[in-house]
């Protein structure tokens, strides 16, 4: 019992604070024996925010490739803290946990309806996210000051507000997460037909059993079957949500 509420009921708490010790700790490593811990795109975005509060472009610093978005975000580093920006990972990337919770619980309908934070802390995947905030690896990116977490952060959001029916904020979601790196357009084939399975009627009725028809009527039965498949099909992939979904995504 104690165990659990010491690494299940405050994972997000527990979660924080290892990705906070380990910049500290970063910190403290490089000050004593020059060990550096930084990703080197850090520094190139870090950098790339110093041309925008010159309101120049941060592409005038060798080797930047992103987003000016990101270079935005890294501003408070040159008026706080140099650890600023991996601290604001760090956040996403916990919340890229709280979202995998919540996309679990509704993709499996095991909710009941959480009135308060402490029942939701005790749903059925609870533990299940335990591999994503206490995994070394992701632990690793976000301190270390990489910003793959915001591209994965946007992709479930997008997920989870096609369950939530939201499709059209969805896409533009979407959008943010290809724009800020390209390789999340992978997924848009199976959002966009999973958005039109959502949309698509369920109705799985089939059509009555030939049976004893005569042969006049087993054939126009299998043109009116084959013609019924196409139809379905044509809704399937010209589905308007999911063409909506997509233009979105585009425009974003």
């Amino acid at each position: 019992m104690i165990l659990k509420f010491l690494f299940v009921d405050l994972r997000y708490i527990n979660a924080i604070a290892i990705r906070l010790f380990m910049i500290i700790l970063s910190e403290v490593l490089y000050a004593k024996f020059n060990f550096v811990y930084t990703d080197i795109d850090y520094y190139v975005i870090t950098d790339g925010a110093k041309y925008m509060i010159e309101f120049e472009s941060p592409y005038n610093r060798e080797t930047y490739r992103y987003t000016p978005l990101l270079a935005l975000l890294m501003i408070p580093n040159h008026f706080i803290n140099n650890n600023i920006g991996k601290i604001l990972f760090s956040i996403v990337d916990v919340l890229v946990g709280l979202l995998i919770e919540i996309v679990l619980n509704i993709q499996n309908k095991k909710g009941k309806k959480f009135e308060t934070f402490w029942d939701f802390l005790n749903n059925p995947f609870n533990k299940t996210v335990l591999l994503y905030l206490y995994n070394p690896l992701t632990i690793n990116i976000c301190t270390r000051g990489s910003s793959d977490c915001i591209i994965t952060f946007f992709v479930i959001l997008a997920l989870l507000l096609i369950e939530l029916d939201l499709y059209y904020v969805a896409g533009i979601v979407y959008g943010f997460s290809v724009h800020f790196k390209i390789y999340p357009i992978i997924y848009a084939p199976a959002l966009y037909f999973y958005i039109s399975t959502r949309g698509a009627d369920n109705d799985s009725r089939v059509a009555n059993a030939i049976g004893d028809s005569s042969v006049s009527d087993k054939i126009n039965q299998a043109v009116n079957q084959g013609i019924n498949t196409g139809k379905n099909i044509l809704k399937f992939i010209f589905n308007y949500k999911s063409i909506i979904f997509a233009i979105l995504t585009v425009l974003t």
